[in-house]
């Protein structure tokens, strides 16, 4: 029996280290569904939309060429002339743009992963 003790250890130790593992993965998970609810990016954007006076985007990539920065309503384009920009949709995971600029209107979207950041200002 003496040959079996070490044996029974070793196995004591695999099933302790294996109930650890799982249990771990269980209360990690059930902290990543406990986050509250209304966080995606949709719904952030969504409530902002027609109760702030303005808002400023940082893109990964430029929509219109070398303007990584947007600022909503308006703005000035690279040249310096004045655009009216604002949001036209809010999709699940994109959001879209009526980028006007003289006479010309364009519809710009983008998916939410090229968005670096965003800023508001709401003026009670």
């Amino acid at each position: 029996m003496r040959y079996y003790k070490p044996l029974s250890i070793v196995l004591v130790a695999i099933l302790s280290a294996m109930t650890v593992v799982l249990l771990s993965t269980i209360l990690i998970s059930r902290q990543a569904q406990a986050q509250e609810s209304g966080t995606s990016m949709q719904e952030r954007l969504s409530r902002f939309d027609g109760e702030i006076d303005s808002i400023s985007f940082q893109f990964v990539t430029p929509l219109v060429a070398d303007e990584i920065y947007w600022n909503i309503p308006d703005g000035l384009d690279a040249e310096g002339d004045v655009i009216s920009i604002d949001i036209s949709e809010i999709g699940e995971d994109y959001i879209c743009f009526r980028y006007r600029s003289g006479e010309v209107v364009d519809i710009m979207c983008t998916p939410f992963n090229n968005i670096v950041s965003f800023s508001y200002l709401s003026i009670p």
